[in-house]
C-alpha cells in the first residue's frame, strides 16, 4: 500500500509505503509511491512533501531518496518519543 497522511506533528502531508516481506525489493514500493507522489503535485497541487522514517530502515531511506526526497531532520511526533528522520521533496 502507498498513501497520503496528514500527520499530527508535521506540517506537510506525509507519504507512506507498506509491503508484505514477500514483496520487498521488487520495485513495487517504488512504482506505488511514485504515482501517490504524481498524484499528489498534478491533482491535488500539493508542492511540499514530506515522509519519515527510522534510521534502522536502510530500505525506506533507499526509496526515499530514489524518489527525490532527501533528508531534512530528525523529529518526533506527538505522544511518541521516538526520534524519525524527516525527508521532503
Amino acid at each position: 500500500m502507498s498513501g497520503l497522511i496528514k500527520r499530527d506533528g508535521l506540517d506537510n502531508v506525509d507519504v507512506g509505503f507498506a509491503l508484505h516481506p514477500d514483496y520487498i525489493g521488487k520495485g513495487y514500493a517504488f512504482e506505488a509511491t511514485a504515482a501517490v507522489m504524481t498524484y499528489a503535485r498534478e491533482v491535488l497541487k500539493l508542492t511540499t512533501i514530506v515522509a519519515i522514517t527510522t534510521q534502522e530502515n536502510t530500505h525506506s531511506i533507499a526509496l526515499l531518496e530514489k524518489l527525490g526526497l532527501r533528508y531534512k531532520k530528525m523529529v518526533t511526533l506527538p505522544g511518541n518519543q521516538k526520534e524519525y528522520m524527516l525527508f521532503s521533496a
